[in-house]
């Protein structure tokens, strides 16, 4: 089931849609958990202030990098897979239930993650290896985020197959604006004279 966006009149389905918003809430939520880690740790390295102790500094540091350069991160990323794969694309999505376990795949990684991290079983600060060992239920959550974000991955190159098998030439031409648009550079800018 399709609507038609307002402003930019492109086809949207309405189950990629949800898993956009999803995906997109759930980045903007570990952004949050990560800003707030990072004013605590600030106050605690200032000297005036000194907010919290040492075991609860490097627990918010590994709390910090986790949320700030894992989670938001990849389910940003996600959001925008789905998002230029569907909308740009003008398709369908190709397994909405599979989207949908991936995302629970994702958020149970990072809620369990950030619990154990919290409960103080996890001080690893990002180095999730021998000298620093993490209770293992902090393993299995990076585990079930990762296998997640596989499996978006997975689904986005199946919305690619789904675009390219509809409509071949409309799905290439709108794949190459898409690529040259992200990379900052349109379409239709005006081309250098060659150099002799």
């Amino acid at each position: 089931m399709f609507r038609t966006c307002d402003i930019t009149g492109f086809k949207v389905d309405l189950q990629s849609e949800k898993l956009i918003r999803a995906n997109a809430v759930f980045a903007v939520i570990s952004l949050l958990f990560a800003v707030v880690a990072a004013i605590l740790l600030v106050f605690t390295r200032y000297q005036p202030v000194h907010l919290l102790a040492a075991e609860w500094y490097y627990r918010l540091v590994t709390f910090h990098g986790l949320n700030a350069l894992i989670f938001w991160i990849i389910f940003f990323e996600i959001a925008g897979l789905y998002f230029g794969s569907t909308v740009i694309l003008n398709t369908k999505f190709c397994a909405p239930k599979w989207g949908w376990v991936a995302f629970a795949l994702m958020v149970a990684g990072l809620v369990i993650s950030n619990i154990i991290i919290l409960m103080g079983k996890a001080d690893v600060m990002l180095t999730s290896y021998t000298p620093l060992k993490a209770h293992p239920l902090y393993y299995l959550g990076i585990i079930l985020f990762a296998v997640g974000a596989l499996l978006a991955v997975i689904l986005f190159f199946g919305n690619l197959m789904i675009a390219r098998r509809s409509s071949p030439r409309a799905a290439r031409r709108r794949s190459v604006r898409l690529t040259t648009d992200a990379n900052g550079r349109r379409a239709s800018s005006p081309r250098r004279p060659k150099r002799r």
